[in-house]
C-alpha cells in the first residue's frame, strides 16, 4: 500500500507472488532429490481441467531432463531422460503455446552430440525429438 497525498493506493500483489512462486520453486530444485546442474527454465500450463499448472524444467546431475511440477496436490519430480543418441542435455528452455485450442510444452536443449533437440507434451504423453 502506498500512500500519496492523503489517498491511499491500493498496489497489487500479482508480480511480487509470480516471483516468489518462481524463486521458492528454483530454490526446491536445488535441493531436490535430483540435484540440478543448470539454470532452470519455468513455463506454466493450463492442464485439460482447466488449472494452471508450474513447471520447471533443468539439467539433472545425470545430465538427463528434470522438471519439478505442480500436480494440484504437491510438488513433483520427474526424469525426462534423453533423446536417442545423446548422453547428456544441456541449457533447457520451455515455452507453452496453443495449437488447435489444445496448449503444448515444448522444451528445448542443446544435446551432448551438438544436436538441438526437444522433449514436448502431446497432451498425453512426453516424446524427445532431434
Amino acid at each position: 500500500m502506498k500512500t500519496t497525498n492523503n489517498n491511499t493506493e491500493q498496489r497489487t500483489p500479482m508480480k511480487r507472488t509470480s516471483l516468489l512462486l518462481l524463486l521458492s520453486l528454483w530454490f526446491l530444485l536445488a535441493s531436490g532429490a535430483f540435484g540440478i546442474t543448470s539454470k532452470p527454465s519455468e513455463t506454466t500450463y493450463i492442464d485439460s481441467a482447466g488449472h494452471q499448472r508450474i513447471y520447471s524444467f533443468a539439467r539433472g546431475n545425470s545430465g538427463h531432463l528434470v522438471v519439478k511440477y505442480w500436480d494440484g496436490f504437491s510438488l513433483q519430480w520427474a526424469d525426462q531422460g534423453l533423446p536417442a543418441g545423446s548422453s547428456a542435455v544441456d541449457s533447457p528452455a520451455a515455452i507453452t503455446y496453443v495449437s488447435g485450442g489444445n496448449q503444448r510444452i515444448y522444451v528445448f536443449a542443446t544435446a551432448n552430440n551438438g544436436h538441438l533437440v526437444v522433449n514436448y507434451w502431446d497432451g498425453s504423453a512426453w516424446h524427445w525429438a532431434d
